[in-house]
């Protein structure tokens, strides 16, 4: 009896770790989503800053006319495409840079010791330990494994 108990107690205590270290993960992710939106909000910012200044006006040559309609035209169309190309360019370098702070943080939070072994999930469970359908089915996923 006094066996069982140690058995569970120690159950208990690994279930207790793994879900602090499921806690951490979450709160790492919160953060990371927290930053993301920041970058993404400062990213809208800045193009809708940009799309707000009007555009140089361009200088004709002597020689050169063109009509009012078309030059508006031309510019309207030519600062909408930069706009558009410049807060592209924004968010895929800042999504980048999120993705690799979070490929650096899942790398530093995650010691090789926490991940659970092959040897602990092998452990043979006992007949009654499962009802008939659930030992039914884990045969199943074992025969379509192999």
């Amino acid at each position: 009896m006094q066996q069982g108990l140690e058995t569970e107690r120690a159950a208990r205590e690994r279930t207790a770790g793994e879900l602090e270290a499921v806690r951490s993960g979450h709160g790492q992710m919160e953060q990371l989503v927290s930053e993301m939106k920041a970058i993404v909000e400062r990213a809208i910012s800045a193009a809708a800053a940009a799309a707000a200044r009007p555009p140089a006006p361009e200088t004709l040559r002597p020689g050169q006319s063109m009509a009012f309609g078309e030059a508006s035209r031309g510019q309207g169309q030519g600062a909408a495409e930069l706009v558009g190309d410049a807060r592209g360019a924004e968010m895929a370098d800042a999504l980048a840079a999120a993705v690799e702070r979070l490929r650096a943080r899942a790398d530093a939070a995650a010691p090789e010791d926490s991940r659970p072994t092959e040897a602990v999930a092998q452990l043979p469970s006992h007949k009654h330990s499962l009802s008939l359908i659930g030992r039914l089915r884990i045969r199943r996923k074992q025969r379509r494994s192999r």
